[in-house]
């Protein structure tokens, strides 16, 4: 291979290496956000709760939404609206 060759096949592979890394955070950082959302779901709803309510509590200027899942009571989706 020519010294042009070598060089875009080194920047290839870094590149390569650079959106496989990238890829990995991303499916941790979705992992993070998962969890600290269900966190939040399961500290804004009442112990009693059923599946399918919603219920809603003001924090300052946002008004946060959590909704008791039909699959698994204990867990939560959360929708906040500014």
């Amino acid at each position: 291979m020519t010294n042009e060759q070598v060089k875009l096949v080194q920047v290839w592979e870094e590149v390569r290496e650079r959106a496989a890394e990238a890829r990995r955070r991303l499916i941790s950082a979705d992992c993070d956000l998962a969890n600290a959302m269900n966190a939040v779901a399961m500290a804004l709803m009442p112990k009693d709760a059923k599946p399918g309510e919603k219920f809603a509590v003001w924090d300052g200027g946002r008004l946060i939404e959590v909704t008791c899942t039909e699959t698994n009571p204990w867990h939560g989706t959360v929708r906040v609206r500014s």
